[in-house]
């Protein structure tokens, strides 16, 4: 398990749901795709609790959610979590499976630098072979 990568995905699932709440655009699908990364947001606050400098870098992403430094600033946060304590990154990978429906975390990160997507390759698994 690789503990970076599922942080990553992590904060890549809830950006932009956190971008439509502080738009206040969470209408129907927003609302939809919050009940996906809820349990995931809340296990993360839970984590958290007891740690000032953790619960704040949160709220600072909350604030302003599409701040690439803030992302990366919640990514290193969870991942020094995540390595200490092994049952919470197991729960952040398994959330994370159920939120992707059973896709593999590596399968669904897209990874953005310097404003830029690079090249986007889709796997598709149809039975024994692999697109």
């Amino acid at each position: 398990m690789n503990i970076v990568q599922i942080a990553t995905s992590v904060v890549s699932l809830l950006v932009p749901d956190l971008a439509k709440a502080g738009e206040g655009a969470a209408q129907k699908a927003g609302e939809f795709a919050w009940e996906k990364t809820k349990a995931i947001y809340q296990a993360i606050v839970s984590k958290f609790n007891e740690d000032e400098y953790a619960k704040q870098t949160l709220e600072r992403l909350k604030e302003k959610p599409k701040t690439e430094s803030r992302q990366r600033a919640l990514v290193d946060v969870l991942a020094e979590k995540a390595e200490a304590d092994s049952k919470f990154a197991q729960e952040l990978n398994q959330l994370m499976k159920d939120t992707t429906q059973g896709q593999d975390i590596s399968e669904f990160l897209v990874q953005v630098y310097g404003g830029e997507v690079g090249k986007i390759v889709s796997v598709v698994n149809a039975g024994d072979m692999n697109f």
